[in-house]
């Protein structure tokens, strides 16, 4: 794995991390929506996170 590969897939997962809890605050604490929201929600992003790393990782 080259470096650059590795400093994006880390800056990737940093970034969904920070996106998720901040849609789980705003879900539970702000809009007050229900526990399925927050399913639907952390699935979203799982699903987004793994699409953009295989559609944006660098190739060798």
């Amino acid at each position: 794995m080259l470096k650059r590969q590795f400093k994006f897939i880390m800056c990737l997962c940093l970034l969904a991390v920070l996106v998720w809890i901040l849609g789980e605050v705003l879900i539970a604490l702000v809009l007050d929506l229900s526990p399925v929201v927050s399913w639907i929600w952390a699935v979203l992003m799982l699903a987004g996170t793994c699409a953009f790393s295989v559609w944006k990782c660098p190739r060798e």
